[in-house]
């Protein structure tokens, strides 16, 4: 009986995959067109070099091997997931209109503020705590005041760290 839910939950995680190896294949190959463009440039350095100095030569290389990876992902997971059926599409819709999947959309919006609206407008350090604080207290990590001690702790720590000792450049 053990033995059989165990199977179970593997043909569940594996029909899991194979949603996710999807959206992944699909962010990578939209990736590797754009990396493509990046390599066949006409700039000054990598025309007398060559294009393998253009800018899109390692986001290309990455996203192939994302590619060959989200397709591994998905070849397993049509394998060993037994098929998709109708009951499985009325679970994901189910995690549509629960409460961890608008948490997720919380987070994923919550990071996209943070990157094109925080970072141009203030300071690392004070954009960082914002949004570690904002993070945090969207999964209610623990109460606001530790969120807050974390939130500064760990901002000024990576601006320190990365800023002045290892002499990186930060947003």
């Amino acid at each position: 009986m053990e033995e059989r839910r165990e199977d179970q939950d593997k043909k569940e995680l594996r029909k899991k995959d194979l949603l996710l190896s999807l959206v992944l294949l699909g962010v990578s190959i939209w990736t590797w067109i754009e990396s493509l463009k990046m390599v066949f440039v006409d700039l000054p350095g990598v025309k007398d070099v060559g294009w393998f100095v253009a800018p899109g030569v390692f986001p290309l290389i990455l996203s192939s091997g994302l590619i060959v990876m989200s397709l591994i992902i998905l070849w397993i997971a049509i394998r060993e997931s037994g098929g998709i059926k109708r009951e499985d599409w009325k679970k994901w819709g189910k995690y549509l209109v629960s409460d961890d999947f608008l948490i997720t959309l919380l987070e994923a919006a919550l990071l996209l503020f943070y990157i094109f609206f925080l970072l141009k407008r203030i300071r690392f350090s004070v954009a960082t705590t914002i949004y570690l604080f904002l993070s945090m207290l969207i999964v209610r990590a623990t109460s606001w005041y530790k969120i807050a001690l974390i939130s500064v702790a760990v901002s000024l720590g990576v601006t320190y760290l990365f800023g002045s000792l290892f002499k990186i450049p930060l947003p």
